[in-house]
């Protein structure tokens, strides 16, 4: 009886002969032999169940049914455009920050070069005045001369 969520594995060949048998099907790699049959994806059949609740004395029993390899083969499909889309994501972010760090270099060197224009430009204003100030300076001293 299922009355609980899970998942479970069975051939459809044993299921079709008759007398109908259940043989659960084996993953590759899970270890477990005792008279279950090998995972073919051709002749084994994947079983979901999930009970739905709509409301306290209604229950839905939603059962899924798919070959083995199903789920298996979207999940590697999804894990390979899972892995281009983060290599795209990293190379624009790598060119991204690479625009961006040219573009802050150009702006400080700009910044620089119009430090040193306005340092130029002030330093000509106030020496200027600082020249006549020197002869007139001298000027001062001649007339104290006399």
């Amino acid at each position: 009886e299922l009355r609980a969520d899970g998942f479970f594995s069975f051939r459809l060949d044993a299921a079709s002969e008759s007398p109908r048998r259940f043989v659960p099907c084996v993953e590759p790699g899970s270890g477990s032999f005792g008279g279950a049959g090998t995972c073919n994806e051709s002749i084994c059949l994947k079983v979901g169940t999930r009970i739905v609740e709509l409301d306290s004395s209604t229950a839905w029993l939603v059962v899924m049914v798919l070959p083995q390899g199903v789920l298996r083969g979207l999940g590697h499909s999804a894990h390979a455009q899972v892995k281009v889309l983060e290599k795209e994501t990293r190379d624009n972010w790598q060119k991204t920050l690479l625009d961006e760090q040219a573009i802050v270099l150009g702006i400080f060197a700009a910044m620089i070069l119009l430090s040193i224009c306005i340092a130029l430009a002030l330093s000509a204003l106030v020496a200027r005045p600082l020249r006549h100030l020197s002869s007139l300076g001298m000027l001062m001293r001649r007339l104290g001369d006399l």
